[in-house]
């Protein structure tokens, strides 16, 4: 959301916590990138770096710190320039790793398996003999044909995304379905049937690039329907600085920052280690967040942010790591409840209250132009045809569970007739959950005392 004078709303002061946070600041004037973006491309390389040493576990599911960040800016904006001083200060911090995982060119699903393959191995047959003597014993045996791959922590900086998932609709072409299932982590296939390659124990972030004039092309490729489009953290940012003369970052501070990141990283056990929520963290997480965040309207904008629990708890697995903390604290949360909040604002942005309904869409817009005084259901139903008129039960409905629209029967007026339906439009504020009133409940207070008023008039 934007302020009065136009600028988005920047990170909650919570954000800014940690050395990965300090490192950013560090970064920040050194570079044209907006503050927010840089915090968001330390955070992501961090992450990738630390790979599966760190997880969380849901059930069976496990979550390591990895993010996928989309950041919408305008060209020119310095989005690009953050990640290469991020890679920079780490590599010259001592922290190298992160340019032998980096990839910038991924175009289908198949390379991405191939980058991150297993060992191969073909069954052939056993002989006997040599020459004309040479016979099939019978017998078989796994040879091997490739030795894979061993890195497996891999960072996908996509900064033409829009049109490297645009891609997918080419023959053969499955980024998009490849990007979907790694998410969590799943065993990848590709390749031919008879001896594909496959692709397991891996870790994947992921920074996507994005202009707003290219965001309709990358939103139609998300097909937001599959839920591909709350595999990301969208990121909507304004133009950052325009610096004639970039000033030299401080290697003294970088050196001793990197240090502290590097610690946390060593001090996590080749195996692997599991966090969990220190018992008041647990607290906050079950009374306080656990509800609205898992609470989502049948939107584009609530399809966008239907991965919140998720996102929140591998933002804090991450900040919690970054501290070499045992545990998963309040301060992780806040940390990560300020990032989500950042993101979910501009996923709001970017998808709004769309349904991917035709009907629902046309009818919301034409309630948002009626105002305060909404429309009646007879004015709703002019225009429209036998099969629409059939289905506004239904919409209204779908409008009512998503949070968007408001319904009231009317009773008769002192002179008697009918009672009359009447629907409001709620006003367009996101769901902002961890809050003590979030916005959306909020508007729809307000428009309940709007109709109040109307009904009082009457």
């Amino acid at each position: 959301m934007s302020n009065a004078n136009g600028t988005r709303a920047p990170l909650a002061p919570e954000a800014w916590h940690g050395p990965c946070a300090r490192l950013a600041r560090v970064i920040e004037p050194t570079v044209e990138a907006p503050p927010e973006v840089v915090l968001m491309t330390t955070m992501t390389a961090f992450g990738a770096i630390v790979g599966n040493r760190a997880r969380f576990a849901v059930g069976a599911d496990r979550h390591h710190p990895l993010l996928w960040p989309v950041i919408v800016a305008p060209t020119g904006s310095g989005k690009g320039t953050s990640l290469r001083a991020v890679q920079t200060a780490l590599r010259d911090g001592g922290l190298a790793d992160l340019d032998e995982i980096t990839h910038r060119r991924i175009t289908t699903g198949e390379k991405l398996v191939h980058l991150l393959r297993d060992p191969r191995t073909e069954k052939r047959p056993v002989y006997d003999g040599i020459g004309t003597d040479k016979r099939f014993t019978g017998d078989w045996t796994e040879e091997p044909v490739d030795p894979g791959v061993t890195e497996k922590r891999a960072l996908f900086t996509l900064e033409e995304l829009a049109g490297s998932l645009g891609a997918k609709g080419r023959d053969g072409n499955s980024l998009s379905s490849t990007l979907r299932e790694s998410w969590d982590g799943g065993r990848l296939e590709a390749g031919s049937k008879a001896s594909p390659e496959t692709a397991t124990g891996y870790t994947i972030a992921v920074i996507g690039h994005v202009t707003p004039m290219e965001l309709p092309r990358l939103v139609d490729g998300l097909d937001a329907a599959n839920g591909f489009s709350n595999r990301f953290l969208w990121c909507v940012a304004d133009r950052g600085p325009l610096l004639a003369t970039p000033p030299p970052v401080d290697e003294n501070a970088v050196r001793d920052i990197v240090a502290e990141l590097q610690v946390a990283v060593d001090q996590l056990p080749a195996e692997g280690r599991t966090l969990r929520r220190t018992d008041r963290a647990e607290t906050r997480w079950r009374e306080e967040l656990i509800v609205p965040l898992g609470t989502r309207p049948e939107t584009a904008f609530g399809e966008a942010t239907g991965r919140a629990r998720p996102w929140v708890m591998r933002l804090a697995l991450l900040f919690a790591v970054a501290d070499c903390a045992d545990a998963i604290d309040l301060d992780h949360l806040d940390a990560a409840m300020a990032v989500w909040g950042w993101c979910e604002r501009s996923a709001y942005d970017l998808f709004g209250d769309r349904t991917g309904d035709a009907l629902a869409d046309r009818l919301l817009a034409q309630l948002r132009e009626a105002g305060p005084d909404g429309l009646p259901r007879s004015e709703v139903r002019d225009g429209l045809s036998n099969a629409q008129r059939s289905r506004l039960d239904e919409v209204r409905d779908r409008l009512d569970r998503a949070g968007l629209l408001l319904w009231l029967i009317e009773p008769p007026g002192p002179r008697g007739g009918r009672p009359v339906e009447r629907w409001w439009a709620t006003p367009q504020t996101p769901i902002t959950p961890g809050t003590d009133e979030s916005s959306a409940v909020r508007g729809v207070s307000g428009v309940i005392g709007m109709a109040s008023q109307c009904r009082e008039a009457s």
